[in-house]
C-alpha cells in the first residue's frame, strides 16, 4: 500500500507531462482503495478473535471498531486540508503510516497461525514482561546469603 501511494505520488508530480497520467492515477487510486479492503481493512475485525481470549473479545471488537471508525472520519474530514497544505504531496503522510504500521505488526504483533489461545497469551507475555525475569533474578542474587 505505501509503495502504491509512493508511485501515487510521483504520478500526481508529472501528471501534466502526458495526457494519459491522469488515468493512471485514477487507477492507483483504485488500487489503494481495493489493497487496503483485502488487507488492513479485514484485518481489522479478524485480529482480536486471534489475539484475545472469549471473556475479551467483546470489548476488544469495540475499541477495535470505535478506532476504526474515528480514524476514517478524521481522515475524511482533515483530507481537503492536507491536500490543499500538501498539494500533490499528500500521500506521503500516508506512506509513512504504512511503514510504521508493518513496523510495528513485525516486531510487536506475534504470529497466530496454528497456535492456541495460550500460546499467543505466552507470546505477549514473552514481548511484555521480556525484562522481568532478569529483574527477579538480580533481586534473587541480591538477597541471597552465602555461608
Amino acid at each position: 500500500m505505501g509503495v502504491t501511494m509512493s508511485l501515487l505520488t510521483v504520478m500526481l508530480s508529472i501528471k501534466d507531462l502526458n495526457p494519459w497520467i491522469p488515468y493512471v492515477n485514477i487507477g492507483l487510486i483504485f488500487c489503494v482503495i481495493c489493497i487496503y479492503g483485502l488487507g488492513p481493512s479485514g484485518v481489522s475485525m479478524a485480529l482480536p478473535a486471534d489475539l484475545f481470549l472469549q471473556a475479551w473479545r467483546p470489548s476488544a471488537y469495540v475499541i477495535s471498531g470505535t478506532i476504526n471508525w474515528l480514524g476514517m472520519f478524521f481522515v475524511g474530514m482533515l483530507f481537503g486540508y492536507i491536500v490543499d497544505g500538501l498539494g500533490q504531496f499528500c500521500f506521503l503522510i500516508f506512506v509513512v503510516y504504512s511503514v510504521f504500521s508493518a513496523a510495528f505488526m513485525l516486531y510487536f504483533v506475534p504470529e497466530t497461525k496454528g497456535k492456541t489461545m495460550i500460546e499467543i497469551t505466552e507470546d505477549f507475555h514473552k514481548l511484555n514482561y521480556k525484562n522481568r525475569a532478569a529483574d527477579i533474578e538480580k533481586t534473587d542474587d541480591a538477597l541471597a546469603t552465602k555461608f
